[in-house]
């Protein structure tokens, strides 16, 4: 399934990109569903380049379908992510701990320039692929991974708005300092 979130940020696209790639500690504090980040990695690899690793905790709804077999804890996930900032883009690939081989999580940010605002864009993937799953028979595994893609799926873009909507939060108090 596509990825497609757009907000408009009441803030300079250079502020909203630094406090998304330099904040992330921080802000995370006040989104809701994200647990915890551990920063496992942060290189510079250029003058405006730079690269991430981090571990994410999450919780929320674990739909009935999947609850015997993802259980909270499960919801972990590591990201590596390239920031340009000379293209205001963040380039990333998140894989669960748990079922990675299921999972397909991939796309772009985009902080564009609207004169003193930002336009946050997200476009991506999230697909689940589910060929065989012992003890259950192929067949199921293959009827259930869109449902499975479509139900975990679906959380993403209202996560992201409610994460949005924490960073704005974040920025203007920070501002208004």
């Amino acid at each position: 399934m596509k990825i497609q979130v757009r907000d408009e940020f009441p803030f300079p696209a250079e502020v909203v990109f630094k406090t998304f790639r330099d904040r992330m500690a921080e802000y995370v504090k006040h989104t809701p569903n994200i647990t915890d980040i551990k920063i496992k990695s942060r290189e510079q690899v250029s003058d405006t380049v730079l690269t991430m690793q981090c571990d994410w905790g999450g919780m929320g709804q674990i739909p009935e379908l999947v609850r015997k077999i993802l259980k909270p804890e499960m919801l972990r996930w590591e990201d590596w992510q390239t920031w340009d900032e000379t293209k205001l883009t963040n380039e990333w690939i998140i894989k669960p701990f748990y079922f990675r081989e299921f999972v397909t999580c991939n796309g772009v940010w985009t902080y564009e320039p609207k004169g003193d605002r930002c336009l946050v864009k997200c476009d991506g993937v999230f697909e689940v692929h589910i060929h065989e799953f012992p003890p259950f028979p192929a067949w199921l595994c293959r009827k259930a991974s869109p449902v499975i893609e479509k139900t975990i799926g679906g959380y993403i873009p209202s996560n992201m708005k409610q994460t949005f909507r924490a960073i704005k939060k974040f920025i203007a108090a920070d501002m208004n300092k």
